[in-house]
């Protein structure tokens, strides 16, 4: 598995939204502040991704299991959601909240499921549990830095619109990466 030129690829692509959502959440109360948006928003917007989240961790399974592993789709989910909460900064932030966490909860309801196939897919079953203890570590690991860099963006005096728009950027490119991944390795 480490020396598989396609491990690393699908590793940094499947880290990115619980590293973003992570330091999104973190910093949500300086996004509504700067917006002057109620913070019941926020209420509404977490029951949503509860929600979603959970029919979307229940549902995909059987999604897969007729249609294989939608790798990108996840990432492509995430990326709808990132730039609805830039449509959101534009002033639609009542009508955007709730969308941008429903999609949020999608894509992380997704991933979980999509990534273990993934995984199973490439390598196996026989050292599935090393392969996730060391996934598991590495997501962990990013997840705890997600809050640093939008925090010295904030500090710097980066405006929130900005931050966002290179969130969408990275996440952008980074979900291209199933794609050519998928394009090189015929397991795929």
């Amino acid at each position: 598995m480490i020396r598989d030129k396609s491990f690393y690829p699908i590793l940094l692509a499947s880290a990115v939204p619980p590293l973003v959502v992570s330091g999104l959440f973190f910093h949500q109360q300086a996004l509504f502040d700067a917006h002057q948006w109620s913070i019941e928003l926020a209420t509404i917007g977490l029951t949503c991704y509860a929600v979603i989240k959970a029919l979307f961790s229940l549902g995909i399974g059987s999604f897969t299991d007729k249609k294989g592993p939608i790798f990108p789709f996840f990432l492509i989910v995430f990326l709808i959601a990132v730039a609805t909460l830039i449509a959101a900064l534009g002033g639609k932030g009542s009508l955007s909240i709730p969308l941008y966490y429903a999609c949020l909860g999608a894509s992380l309801g997704m991933s979980g499921v999509v990534m273990n196939i993934i995984w199973v897919k490439l390598y196996g079953v026989k050292h599935i549990g090393s392969i996730k203890g060391f996934i598991g570590t590495f997501r962990n690991g990013f997840t705890g830095l997600a809050p640093f860099p939008i925090a010295l963006a904030i500090e710097k005096g980066l405006l929130v619109q900005d931050i966002f728009f290179y969130h969408a950027l990275a996440i952008f490119v980074i979900a291209a990466i199933p794609f050519v991944v998928a394009r090189l390795d015929t397991r795929l």
